[in-house]
């Protein structure tokens, strides 16, 4: 009895080690497609900001201004 006891708490801890080791590897995916999305965000914030000025500057007119908004 105790021997079995002994064996299901290995296994237990095999189980969980399995699963640290899974949650880990999915922090890892997740922070990097999170950093990811942030670069993405600040191109597009660049843009804008690029889009803005050229229409400040009369360089666009109104019309395609609103369009590259829109995107």
């Amino acid at each position: 009895m105790l021997q079995q006891y002994a064996d299901v708490l290995v296994d237990s801890r095999s189980v969980i080690d399995v699963q640290r080791s899974k949650n880990k590897e999915r922090l890892v995916t997740a922070e990097k497609h999170l950093a990811d999305m942030e670069r993405t965000m600040t191109l597009l914030q660049q843009d804008l900001r690029a889009s803005y000025e050229a229409y400040k500057m009369d360089v666009t007119d109104k019309d395609t201004d609103r369009e590259q908004k829109k995107m």
